[in-house]
């Protein structure tokens, strides 16, 4: 599977990057975040758009931060 075609199945995950991140780092959020996950903001920006799909990993590591942000 293409990072294409792997991106259009999880579409709801990119969405949830947008929503979840500028939650926790603000408007400005893909700088932070790219640093917090020690990638490129690149990578972040292609998340986000769509263009490669947010890997389990981190889409895991964003809903715990929700989910912790929402106690505090």
């Amino acid at each position: 599977m293409t990072h294409r075609q792997a991106a259009k199945r999880s579409g709801g995950a990119a969405d949830q990057l947008r929503e979840i991140s500028a939650r926790l780092f603000g408007n400005e959020w893909q700088t932070p975040l790219a640093a917090a996950l020690g990638v490129s903001d690149r990578t972040v920006r292609r998340w986000a758009s769509g263009e490669h799909a947010v890997p389990d990993n981190v889409a895991a590591a964003l809903a715990v931060a929700e989910k912790a942000w929402d106690v505090i």
